[in-house]
């Protein structure tokens, strides 16, 4: 029961946060293609787009950070080591949740009520908020594949990652995990808004533009993705033998990656 937990929990979190994610980054583009090229269904796209987020967050956001956030508090160490080492990096993770959920709020109770400009700069708001939460958060990540930046220490039978005045920022893993979180949350999520403007063009609310778009952006992130994806095994390869040996011998595990 204790592993049905976790597995639903990093489930929930990392697929609908991913969606969260892809999907702040796509409304905006969507809204200013339709305002650039006075495509009106681009705009009332977006919006369509944004109810689906709204709702999605309610879960990803609440649901699954409340569940993953429970689990967390079985690792006192990680806790402490997120805390105190990956101070920094956390807090800009933290403040990007902040942005985002303000910025969300608004973007979409402000639909034709404020300036088209105006609405755009929130949707700006709204996507560079999401894009901080993984630029934060990898940093976790980052250290447990390869703890660059930290000395370990064990304190009253706990085995503690501390600051050795090394960037954690500057862990060669720590970069090419940033990118690759971004553009697979792209992939996915526009692959899954492209099947969905299929749906809607077809019952003829939209026209075959919406389709071209989502597909471009899609074939370019997952191009991204996997060339990110490449560089980050690669990585883990040199610096993460343990990790790079598992998902040698687990197929699926890569096959999942990919």
């Amino acid at each position: 029961w204790g592993l049905i937990g976790i597995a639903f929990t990093f489930f929930a979190h990392y697929f609908f946060v991913t969606i969260v994610l892809g999907l702040s980054i796509l409304i905006p583009i969507f809204e200013i293609w339709g305002r650039l090229k006075k495509k009106e269904e681009n705009v009332a796209f977006a919006r369509k787009l944004t109810s689906y987020l709204i709702r999605v967050d309610l879960f990803a956001g609440v649901l699954a950070t409340w569940l993953t956030v429970f689990l967390a508090g079985y690792w006192p160490s990680l806790l402490f080591t997120a805390t105190d080492t990956l101070f920094y990096p956390v807090s800009i993770a933290i403040v990007g949740i902040m942005i985002a959920i303000v910025s969300m709020a608004i973007y979409w109770y402000t639909w034709d009520k404020m300036k088209p400009n105006t609405h755009i700069v929130v949707g700006l708001f709204m996507m560079i908020g999401a894009l901080l939460v993984p630029l934060g958060m990898s940093s976790i990540f980052a250290t447990i594949d390869y703890p660059y930046g930290v000395k370990v220490e064990t304190i009253s039978g706990l085995t503690l990652f501390l600051p050795n005045n090394q960037s954690v920022f500057l862990n060669p893993v720590y970069w090419p995990l940033v990118l690759y979180t971004w553009f697979i949350s792209l992939a996915v999520t526009s692959f899954i808004v492209t099947v969905y403007a299929q749906i809607v063009v077809k019952k003829g609310e939209f026209g075959n533009g919406i389709i071209r778009l989502t597909r471009s952006i899609t074939l370019i992130s997952s191009v991204l993705s996997l060339i990110f994806m490449i560089i980050l095994v690669n990585e883990i390869k040199s610096y993460s033998q343990y990790i790079y040996t598992a998902m040698q011998g687990n197929y699926s595990l890569m096959i999942s990656e990919i």
